[in-house]
Formats: C-alpha cells, structure tokens, sequence
C-alpha cells in the first residue's frame, strides 16, 4: 500500500525560520553514557538497555546503564566480507525476534548501496543472521521501530516512510538462503525536513527524531495517513542520534551513577546526574566548528510531556 501526504516543511538556514518548540515536551534530566554509545538505544521487556557504536559494536546495559555485556567490533567478519556492512545504525527490540539492527556501509560513501535488518540474541547479544531488505526501495537502513502492535517493522528511505512484516524478520527469510523482502507499506513524503535519527513509537504514534543545523527537532507521525506533528524543536550543538521511550517508576527523576569509564570524558567532572521522564533522545558531544558542544559528554535528554 502506498499513500501519500501533502505536509508542511520546516526550512534550513536560508529558507522560512525553523519552527519554535511548541511546548509539548519538558526537559527533566540529563544522563551521562559511554561515548560507545553512539547509535542509538532500545531496551527490552525486562528492564535492560540495549545501545550500538561507535559505528560497529553492540552493547547492554542492566536499568541503571552499568554494563553487563558487549563487544566492538560486533558485526561477524563473515557478514562484512559478504554484504561490505560496517555500521549499526538506531536499533529496535522486538519481543519474539530480539534485537534488531539496521545494517549499512558508511566510509563517506553508501559503499553496500544495500540495507538490512540483522538480529541479535537479547540474553547473550550472539549474531542470529539478516534479513535483506529489497534494494529497488531502500539502499540503507539507518534506523529501526516496531508498531505497538509488534506486526510491523518501520524504516525510512529518502522522503518516504517504509514498513516490513514482522513476520519476515525471521530465519526463514534469512540473507543469502531467503530472497529481500520488501515493504508492505509506503508514507510517500511523510519524513519531517530534518530527516531521521532515530524512531520510536509512543501512544500509536511514531516519533522521528532528526536535525536542521543545529535546531534538534523530534515529530510525531499519524502511520495511518503519514500527516505529523512537531513535538520538540530545541537548539543544541551536538549530533543527534537514537530515540527511545522508556518510564521507570512512572517517569521520576531520579540519582544514576557518574559515568566512570574514561571515555566519558567531561562527564567524570559532572556533579550530578538523574535519569527520569518518557521520552529520550541521544546526542553526542559533537562541536560544529564554531561552538563547543552544548553537552560535553554523551548524553541523554529526557523529557515529560507537558500538561
């Protein structure tokens, strides 16, 4: 099924003013994190995290971000050899599948000019196998959500909004056996002007995280006619990455442990740091060559819906 929809765009630099937060959202907390985790985040049923980078590596975290497992380089060389594959982009977790990994090549260019969905064991965070997403649509897969309902599979490719059958992430469509599988459903123009980070769903709407220059943006989208929404608009210096949303304790603020690991940099010197709020998003301590980063660490930013 294809549809199509007619959206307002913001504009860059240049063009019509970016638009201003609407006030949906508020800022409850930040949280320092591994600058290994780059990609993006997701976490399971049992409380546990999940996060991916720095390009090529997979990690899990227990509910208080202390990790208990993880490696990089993590895609199998054999995959690498195979499908040129070097980068995991924002991740998913799917209950009946696992950990569910966008794959792509990124060397300044899209050298597999291919996408695919890998799989990983949640318990012991071992490589399953791909599935391969059909070229004539996609040439990358950088991001990754599940529908609430776990039957669909949601990415994006250019402008367009693309979803897979859930049923067809599995090793009975594993790459190279099974053919690609393409998408079920197509949202012609449905991606926001500041592209996609990063997705999740939250209320049945899915929420896409992405960039304009500096100005941070998250929309949410209706995925039954593809029409959005803007939620956040927030100027940061730094590169966004993942989305998440996860409430513990009903979303209450409240103390984690400093980052210790010394890729955490800046963040040793932090005097405080909580953990808290609904909706998440990752953005990592990238200056743009003017202005130093506005978080000198990687950082969460968790946010409360304002009422």
């Amino acid at each position: 099924m294809v549809l199509g929809a007619t959206l307002p765009l913001a504009s860059a630099s240049g063009g019509a003013p970016v638009q201003k937060d609407p006030g949906r959202w508020t800022l409850v907390s930040t949280t320092s994190i591994r600058i290994f985790y780059y990609q993006g985040m997701t976490q399971d049923d049992q409380g546990d995290f999940y996060f991916d980078g720095i390009d090529n590596g997979l990690w899990k975290t227990n509910s208080s971000f202390v990790q208990t497992a993880g490696s990089t380089p993590y895609i199998p060389a054999a995959v690498t050899a195979r499908d040129k594959y070097n980068h995991i982009g924002a991740i998913a977790y799917a209950k009946d599948t696992g950990v569910l990994l966008p794959m792509e090549c990124y060397n300044g260019t899209n050298c597999a000019n291919t996408g695919a969905i890998g799989v990983a064991d949640p318990a012991t965070l071992a490589w399953e196998y791909e599935v391969k997403l059909d070229a004539a649509t996609i040439k990358k897969a950088m991001w990754a959500a599940v529908s609430p309902n776990g039957k669909l599979l949601w990415t994006s490719s250019n402008n367009n909004l693309l979803a897979y059958n859930m049923a067809d992430i599995s090793a009975s469509h594993s790459w190279p056996t099974h053919g690609a599988i393409k998408p079920v459903r197509i949202l012609k123009n449905a991606v926001p002007a500041s592209g996609v980070d990063g997705g999740a769903f939250d209320q049945g709407r899915l929420y896409l995280a992405g960039t304009i220059g500096n100005v941070h943006q998250v929309w949410s989208i209706d995925t039954s006619n593809g029409t959005r929404r803007l939620e956040i608009s927030r100027t940061i210096v730094g590169e966004q990455e993942g989305i998440d949303f996860v409430s513990q304790d009903g979303g209450k603020v409240h103390p984690v442990a400093l980052c210790s690991d010394p890729s955490c940099g800046a963040a040793t010197y932090y005097t405080t740091n909580s953990f808290g709020g609904l909706l998440h998003l990752m953005v990592m301590p990238q200056p743009d060559g003017k202005t130093p980063p506005t978080y000198a660490a990687a950082t969460l930013l968790s946010f409360d819906p304002h009422h």
